[in-house]
């Protein structure tokens, strides 16, 4: 059951982007990396049970840098920079690693009954078990997205970062 609520808040908070974390810097140099989550003090805090879903934005002193110009998202987690920046902050949506016994306590205040609908249609959907339920699976599979929509929802709403700026503008003329 454990292992199930966890694959529930993973697939819940990649679909959904609803836990951000941030992570600032007071001077990035010139083609350094920089690991978000997985080397940060909020990962040894929670004994590495986080791990990047996606980096939301990156910005230097408010102004945001652009992808292929100012850096390069490495993988879900590292960020390479192109240049020396000062007072970098880089958001980014955060899960729970495969097997951790530590999930965002926002998860279980905020979203509680989509995960653990999630977690039930798991385990009902196990073909060797005497309690699967294909039938009361796909219900649990709808509240699950259901509320997987109602985060995303709500974090395009209160989050402005969670669109990113489209780097390539095109300039067309029709004659």
């Amino acid at each position: 059951m454990e292992e199930a609520v966890v694959a529930a808040a993973q697939a819940f908070c990649r679909r959904s982007l609803a836990i951000w974390r941030t992570r600032t810097f007071a001077h990035v140099f010139r083609y350094q990396t920089v690991s978000v989550i997985e080397r940060s003090s909020l990962n040894h805090r929670t004994l590495g049970a986080l791990k990047s879903a996606d980096i939301i934005s990156v910005t230097s002193k408010g102004q945001r840098l652009v992808v292929g110009k100012d850096y390069d998202a490495i993988s879900l987690d590292d960020v390479h920079f192109l240049d020396a920046f000062d007072d970098v902050t880089v958001t980014c949506a955060v899960e729970p690693r495969a097997g951790s016994s530590h999930l965002p306590a926002s998860l279980f205040h905020d979203w509680e009954e989509g995960i653990c609908a999630g977690a039930a249609k798991r385990l009902l959907l196990q073909p060797d078990k005497a309690w699967s339920d294909v039938a009361l699976a796909g219900y649990h599979e709808r509240e699950f997205v259901e509320a997987i929509c109602q985060a995303r929802r709500w974090r395009l709403e209160v989050s402005p970062d969670a669109t990113p700026e489209n780097p390539l503008t095109r300039k067309r003329s029709f004659v």
